[in-house]
């Protein structure tokens, strides 16, 4: 990497799924990360795929911040041995708080939960509320759904070329991480530029 990442947001599954392969990447994934030195910002619970990646970067000697609700806590599935466990109100809040501890995000594999934070932050540069990139895992295909969706909505004037570029996408792990460290320090070399008027 060019510019290494100082933290990212990943978004996954509190289940595991039926393939092998999503927990497969998902280690592969906290790994990755960890011996990068990028600190993980997930969903807080000990469970599925959040779990997975979560284990792997604590086993590589990574820094892993999770951000969980109350309920979900009180439930007994937050994940007790990360570095730092953030016990939030709601969902809402837990959502704003992994963004904001974040330079970019990557979804992995996962349900409604998933695809709801997905879209949000896609949303919210999209709004101009943040210009942190969303990088998406495509394990097996699992997401091609969803580029037919974007690429249809690009054709329709529903999605503007600059969202459909700020979503990267990649099965390999490695490349994925790297194309998001390039893309942030893109991101804010333009930024300076111009705040310099250059």
């Amino acid at each position: 990497m060019n510019r290494r990442l100082a933290s990212v947001c990943v978004q996954c599954g509190s289940h595991p799924g039926a393939s092998p392969a999503f927990a497969v990447a998902a280690r592969e994934l906290g790994r990755v990360l960890a011996g990068g030195g990028v600190r993980v910002i997930h969903g807080g619970l000990r469970t599925g795929l959040m779990g997975a990646v979560a284990d792997a970067a604590l086993a590589a000697g990574g820094c892993v911040v999770g951000v969980a609700p109350r309920f979900l806590v009180d439930q007994g599935i937050g994940h007790e041995r990360l570095t730092e466990l953030r016990v939030v109100d709601s969902m809402q809040e837990r959502k704003s708080l992994m963004l904001e501890l974040s330079e970019a995000a990557i979804m992995l594999p996962g349900g409604v939960g998933t695809q709801d934070e997905f879209w949000e932050t896609l949303a919210g540069a999209q709004l101009g509320l943040h210009a942190k990139p969303c990088g998406i895992l495509n394990v097996d295909g699992y997401y091609d759904w969803l580029f037919t969706f974007m690429d249809r909505a690009l054709a329709e004037g529903f999605l503007s070329a600059s969202d459909r570029r700020n979503v990267l996408v990649n099965s390999n792990v490695e490349q994925l991480v790297t194309d998001l460290s390039e893309r942030v320090f893109e991101d804010s070399e333009a930024a300076v530029a111009v705040q310099k008027g250059d």
